[in-house]
């Protein structure tokens, strides 16, 4: 492990460390040239300091890191549907490296949680700046990604260091067809969504669970998958109010006859628990889950 990384106080301590067996290049990934640069580099020293441990343990050897930066993987449907939720749950450190894109799911602080996964410099067609403010990967089968909430001044380079990273006799990959999922064990790459992961054999949370658990009850889809517990407790207090209100006799009206609790009951379940399951299959298939 970098242990220089750990003892440093500030960006500007790793700028004179010569590239010799550290897997960074330092004076890529920090810029001390105006107040901007210096601003920027600060952040990402802080990003750093968090994830180097997971960054290093992902790898390959002689693989090194030469960018750094962090947004949020985004899309229109999240955008509609989860509003500035979007922003806690797909928040990524992308690390351009000699070989590959490792993106790194992180929490607002900055520190590492459990999605991992990879784009390989052969499956992407172009990298384009859009006139919202976003990166906007294609890839070569026609599809995209879009990453927001970069900041501006790495928008400006990321084009470059891609395209430059792309014909490097470094990179690896030929075949593949854009974001790819890792385990989250051991890292490597994962197809589809197994029950365990083929290489270490460790287990993997269910998708199909989580969205069964869901339906079931909103929220605990959420718990079950272990990602943003404060929301999901939020969903299952938001719709234990629902039930209860729906439930509780009102002063002054006559009881709901059976068949009216039965209809509002439909109404409810396929309403907000039917979101609320689409909305954790949406989250369920943004990665590989580790099951503990």
């Amino acid at each position: 492990m970098s242990t220089e990384i750990d003892s440093a106080k500030k960006f500007e301590d790793l700028l004179n460390i010569k590239k010799h067996n550290t897997p960074y290049f330092y004076d890529k990934l920090f810029s001390a040239d105006g107040w901007k640069a210096k601003s920027l580099s600060k952040k990402k020293f802080k990003l750093l300091k968090k994830i180097h441990n997971q960054i290093e343990a992902m790898l390959y050897e002689d693989e090194t890191v030469c960018f750094l930066t962090s947004g949020v993987e985004s899309s229109f449907v999240e955008s509609f549907f989860l509003g500035n939720l979007m922003y806690y749950i797909n928040r990524r450190a992308f690390i351009c490296t000699t070989q590959r894109i490792i993106i790194m799911q992180i929490s607002s602080r900055n520190e590492p949680k459990s999605l991992r996964a990879q784009i390989e410099y052969s499956a992407i067609e172009e990298v384009r700046s859009t006139l919202a403010g976003n990166c906007k990967i294609k890839f070569k089968n026609g599809k995209t990604s879009v990453f927001s909430h970069i900041p501006k001044d790495d928008r400006k380079v990321v084009k470059g260091v891609i395209d430059f990273l792309r014909t490097s006799p470094d990179a690896v990959g030929a075949n593949s067809a854009m974001v790819e999922n890792l385990c989250p064990h051991c890292f490597v790459k994962v197809e589809g969504f197994p029950e365990k992961c083929q290489a270490c054999d460790k287990n993997f949370k269910s998708p199909a669970k989580a969205i069964w658990l869901s339906f079931i009850f909103p929220g605990l889809g959420d718990f079950y998958l272990g990602q943003h517990k404060t929301i999901a407790a939020f969903e299952i207090l938001f719709m234990l109010f629902v039930w209860i209100s729906f439930f509780a006799p009102r002063a002054g009206e006559e009881p709901a006859t059976l068949a009216g609790y039965i209809i509002g009951a439909l109404i409810i379940i396929f309403t907000l628990h039917g979101f609320d399951a689409l909305a954790t299959r949406h989250i369920a298939r943004k990665g590989i889950y580790p099951a503990k």
